[in-house]
């Protein structure tokens, strides 16, 4: 290692062995290795295969904290030799990658560190309605698509709703507008528990990350609100107290 070090400028070769070491090591979570490799100068920003002989299609190849992202190896973000700036072309994956871990610890890492979940052009965040639809996921059922497929809760979902909760704080906005989007997302709180659709029923409410036409939009149709029969005085309730739409959809 101190001999590409000390001789990479000499050698470019030797650079490009430290970075595709480097993905290598943060597609697997080595910690030990990736921590030597930046010390020897390996670039965590530059494309290319993680493995020798590859030979990938330049507009899909990552970098190396890419790789570390996608397989959730988040601890190396925490080395004291990485500093991803918010603005970074790879922030709005690092952000996605970070709503599907299995707890939110990342995401608030990253979002108090100024990284904006706003990705969308009218300055919406995708990032909600990926949590919404991955609500199921942290059940088996969710998974498997079959079996118990109703009133599902688990510590996973849970975690969800809680990254949908940083997100609305720190100005994420559900902006659907296309009705798959209002689809899908009736379609994942109806295999929850009740409790998640009042839940983020009051997120968006009280942070006003969605707009009121949106979420009677939400709930509008009969099978949406004969699951959440029981729940219909609290949600009521919330949208009372949520103001008008100033330019309500026609």
């Amino acid at each position: 290692m101190g001999v590409c070090k000390r001789h990479k400028e000499r050698f470019p070769s030797f650079q490009d062995q430290l970075n595709v070491a480097l993905r290598h090591h943060c597609r697997d979570g080595n910690l030990k290795w990736v921590s030597l490799l930046l010390w020897a100068g390996a670039d965590p920003y530059a494309k290319g295969p993680e493995s020798y002989g590859e030979d990938p299609d330049p507009e899909e190849s990552l970098c190396a904290l890419e790789y570390a992202a996608i397989h959730k190896h988040f601890d190396i973000f925490r080395l004291k030799q990485i500093r991803v700036p918010p603005d970074h072309p790879i922030a709005a994956e690092l952000l996605r990658n970070a709503c599907w871990a299995e707890d939110a610890g990342f995401l608030v890492e990253l979002v108090e560190k100024g990284f904006n979940p706003a990705d969308q052009n009218d300055g919406g965040s995708s990032l909600i309605q990926q949590c919404i639809q991955c609500f199921p996921w942290g059940s088996r059922y969710g998974w498997l698509g079959r079996g118990r497929e109703t009133d599902i809760d688990s510590s996973r979902s849970r975690e969800t709703l809680k990254m949908i909760h940083i997100l609305a704080k720190h100005g994420a906005q559900w902006t659907p507008k296309e009705r798959y989007e209002f689809n899908d997302a009736r379609r994942s709180l109806l295999k929850m528990e009740a409790d998640y659709t009042v839940e983020l029923v009051w997120i968006m409410s009280k942070y006003k990350s969605c707009s009121r036409t949106a979420l009677e939009q939400l709930l509008k149709t009969p099978n949406i609100r004969k699951h959440v029969a029981e729940k219909l005085p609290r949600i009521n309730e919330l949208l009372n107290e949520f103001p008008p739409d100033q330019n309500p959809a026609d």
